[in-house]
């Protein structure tokens, strides 16, 4: 004869103490947790490793390279309905990105109009001492047109 226990087990009849359900339930939780944490260690390293997300990139790879190249990057608007991507808010004129010609409202951009690639990979590369390029719109003016203009970031020179 079946019948359901406290549990919510259907069991032929024969008696499941409480101590082994709650025993097994235990298990049970043990193994989603487990389920669980290891789909999203998966989804987070396909993430990062795939695409770096704008935030990460944002608050742990330019704030030493806004110090160093003397710019403040932030919001800027793109298009008159006032949407907003990452471009350049400050320049200071003597940095190295004020002599390399960028202007505040500058927007980085590469030929698939991705910022992050061409513009963080520049900073990388001219931060290791050698000539860099990437390409920036103005505003929301160069955003519409598709013009943009490249951007030359000169070699340092290195100490000996």
């Amino acid at each position: 004869m079946l019948y359901r226990q406290f549990w919510g087990q259907v069991t032929d009849g024969t008696a499941t103490s409480r101590s082994a359900q709650r025993a097994q339930l235990a298990a049970a939780g043990v193994r989603y947790s487990v389920l669980l944490a290891g789909v999203g260690l998966t989804v987070a390293i396909i993430f990062f490793v795939t695409w770096p997300p704008a935030w990460a990139i944002k608050t742990l790879l330019l704030p030493d390279h806004e110090r160093s190249f003397g710019f403040r990057g932030g919001l800027v608007p793109y298009n008159d309905v006032g949407q907003v991507t990452y471009g350049i808010v400050e320049v200071a004129p003597t940095g190295r990105l004020g002599e390399a010609g960028v202007k505040p409202g500058d927007i980085p951009v590469n030929d698939s109009g991705e910022w992050k690639t061409s513009f963080i990979g520049a900073l990388e590369e001219a931060s290791a001492g050698n000539e860099a390029h990437f390409r920036v719109v103005s505003g929301i003016q160069g955003w519409r047109t598709g013009e943009s203009r490249q951007i030359v970031l000169k070699p340092t020179k290195r100490a000996k």
